[in-house]
């Protein structure tokens, strides 16, 4: 039993319900579904392009052997170093000028004369 009837079109009741929805499904489709679907793809995509272009390394660090023992040097060092002359050397520091040996600060710093900075001064060994 025909509701309206436009130029022979008969619509019977809640028909237009249907239609409606239709175009709003179509609408959904259009607006969210189908752009998210391409984003999806787009992002799988481009996560293995990254493995594909990356340079090869140029030589293996794996096979290259690794410092386990400290140097000769440093053992040599720690031995001949008493804590007295271990505590003098890092408490009792004085900085000089290289150019100006007659600028000594306790703190590091730059030279009042030529604003270079401050070296720490060594002892002389006898």
């Amino acid at each position: 039993m025909p509701v309206l009837s436009f130029t022979g079109i008969k619509i019977y009741k809640y028909s237009y319900l249907i239609i409606t929805h239709y175009f709003l499904l179509e609408k959904l489709m259009r607006t969210f579904v189908i752009p998210l679907i391409a984003t999806l793809l787009l992002t799988a995509c481009q996560e293995q392009q990254p493995s594909e272009n990356l340079p090869e390394a140029k030589h293996d660090t794996a096979t290259e052997p690794q410092q386990t023992k400290p140097s000769e040097r440093s053992l040599a060092d720690a031995k001949d170093d008493t804590a007295l002359e271990h505590a003098k050397k890092h408490l009792d520091t004085q900085y000089v000028c290289p150019m100006h040996p007659e600028i000594v600060s306790d703190e590091p710093g730059s030279c009042s004369i030529c604003g270079m900075f401050l070296v720490e001064k060594e002892e002389v060994k006898e």
